[in-house]
């Protein structure tokens, strides 16, 4: 019996000890352009599904986190009158919803520049972006990425039951990419040249 369990234990080891990669603590790590292009794609996913939900069901769903935050911020919200709850909601929902768009937009655009740095430090993809290597072209080049896909994702949601395209939400989406850009660049910066 012991055996076995031995061997069951021992057997992805083993497998991974064939395929080169040494033991299973020192298993050969993805370059990090491709993790960069993977966590932003997934962000990017992540947007494009948050824009895909129609208007009743994205309303629901922040008009649920803006009820949570009126239930810890406001003193003496559950003893309120409904108007009063309901007025509350209201003044958070808005907050909530355009805090939303800002964050999402930030980690998009710090990602997008995390993504051009690191292809610019890559042997194989060095050659290709060579021009975005100075900090100034990286935030432009990450920035311009940031709002059109924010523009195409207002674009998008014309399509979908119960949701409009806004510029307004556009600016809001732009000045949260270029804070998390340059959020992303300050710290880039302090620890290595862009």
């Amino acid at each position: 019996m012991v055996g076995l369990v031995r061997n069951l234990v021992s057997a992805p080891r083993l497998a991974l000890l064939r395929m080169g990669h040494g033991t299973i603590g020192r298993m050969k790590s993805l370059p990090r352009t491709i993790v960069a292009a993977v966590a932003l794609a997934g962000v990017c996913v992540f947007v494009f599904a948050m824009s895909a939900m129609p208007g009743g069901e994205s309303g629901g769903l922040s008009l649920k986190i803006a009820k949570a935050i009126a239930r810890c911020v406001v003193v003496g919200y559950d003893s309120l009158p409904l108007a009063g709850q309901l007025l509350w909601q209201d003044r958070l929902h808005f907050l909530v919803r355009k805090a939303a768009h800002f964050t999402e937009y930030a980690v998009l655009g710090a990602l997008a520049a995390n993504l051009l740095r690191q292809a610019s430090r890559d042997p194989k993809w060095a050659s290709r972006v060579a021009v975005i290597e100075p900090a100034f072209r990286l935030v432009l080049v990450s920035w311009f990425f940031s709002v059109a896909y924010a523009a195409s994702d207002e674009f998008h949601q014309l399509f979908v039951p119960g949701r409009a395209g806004a510029a307004g939400d556009v600016a809001i989406d732009s000045a949260g990419a270029l804070v998390g850009i340059l959020v992303y660049a300050f710290f880039a910066l302090r620890t290595r040249k862009v």
